[in-house]
């Protein structure tokens, strides 16, 4: 019996609560022609698009790709943002709920993350 991916099983269960609050909700597939750095989860709510990054909850950088996949995804997320996206990591439905109802600090570019990334800001 294989286990499955905890961040996949966060992600399906991030993407179910999205949709229940009423927001357009999809799950990104890489592939060879994939953009680099693109978030887990897009969508829309409410007329404003939305890129979430699922983490589970106490996710760190291991290696140096980790730490540059993450950079790839800050600069996608700062980019989005830019165009008036809401964008985040997320651990939670909670978290992601409370971004998308702009209830909470976007948490794409906060110093602490970017810290333990060794991303300066």
């Amino acid at each position: 019996m294989t286990r499955k991916n905890p961040e996949s099983i966060d992600r399906m269960t991030i993407k179910r609560a999205i949709k229940n609050a009423g927001a357009s909700c999809h799950v990104y597939h890489a592939s060879a022609e994939s953009e680099i750095g693109h978030s887990d989860l897009y969508g829309t709510m409410s007329g404003r698009a939305f890129y979430f990054e699922v983490k589970v909850p106490g996710w760190k950088p291991r290696s140096e790709a980790d730490k540059v996949r993450v950079v790839r995804q800050k600069i996608f997320m700062n980019r989005e943002k830019g165009h008036g996206a809401r964008v985040g990591f997320v651990h939670t439905p909670e978290e992601a709920l409370a971004l998308l109802m702009d209830k909470c600090v976007d948490k794409s570019l906060d110093k602490e993350t970017a810290d333990e990334v060794g991303f300066s800001l």
